[in-house]
């Protein structure tokens, strides 16, 4: 069920393609258009939208602060060459403002076979309280495909516990969750990676870091001024 699951994704991920990437481009220029228009209410973390509650699943890997008013989750696949690119620049704007934010990693393993294999690896690191180690070294290897022996590699050299590692990988011990992940993202209309939600708000495709800057002044901004 899992991997039909998996085929369809993967159909309906290619039959947007074209159509996704115009859109990309067209959204990501109103971004800039729409911090203009965020107000206090953008902030409000009391009242979530239903969509908002099923982005937002607190028992994902996240970094930065539970309480912030700004919440960004990211759906992306390790394999994923545009999450690739990425990367560096969500992981600076998170590490400069982990205090002022709360961003949420979930899960989409749509590239090729061996995605869900990783992503079910990371959570096994991540059970041993390594997922961020392992995420950004997947993130960061020079080639462009991962093997099982890449993921073990990038394993050890976060500090797992190798033993426990492969014993977790080997029983797909996360294959459900990663599986719920890819559901929620498909359900979610998520059509390809990296997509971003932005406090419930999607954004599909990268985001160059002068955008994740105003975002955050925006926010500085009204929240400075509702004291």
């Amino acid at each position: 069920m899992a991997l039909i699951f998996l085929i369809i994704l993967l159909f309906v991920l290619l039959a947007a393609a074209v159509f996704g990437l115009v859109k990309n481009i067209k959204d990501n220029k109103n971004i800039v258009q729409n911090i203009n228009a965020i107000d206090r209410s953008f902030f409000d973390n009391e009242q979530k939208s239903p969509q908002r509650q099923l982005v937002e699943k607190m028992d994902r890997p996240q970094f930065g602060n539970p309480k912030a008013p700004l919440v960004i989750v990211e759906f992306a696949d390790f394999q994923c060459l545009h999450s690739k690119q990425e990367f560096s620049v969500i992981r600076e704007f998170i590490n400069k403002y982990k205090d002022d934010l709360l961003f949420i990693y979930r899960q989409y393993p749509v590239i090729n076979d061996n995605s869900a294999v990783v992503s079910e690896a990371s959570l096994c690191a991540e059970e041993q309280g390594k997922f961020w180690q392992i995420h950004d070294r997947l993130f960061s290897r020079p080639e462009e495909n991962i093997t099982p022996e890449t993921v073990r590699l990038m394993a050890q050299l976060s500090g797992v516990d190798l033993k426990k590692f492969d014993e977790c990988v080997k029983s797909r011990k996360f294959q459900g969750k990663v599986m719920e992940d890819a559901q929620d993202g498909f359900n979610l209309d998520v059509r390809g990676t990296p997509t971003f939600f932005i406090n419930g708000k999607k954004v599909e495709g990268a985001v160059p870091s002068e955008i994740w800057e105003q975002i955050m002044a925006k926010m500085k901004e009204i929240m400075a001024g509702s004291k």
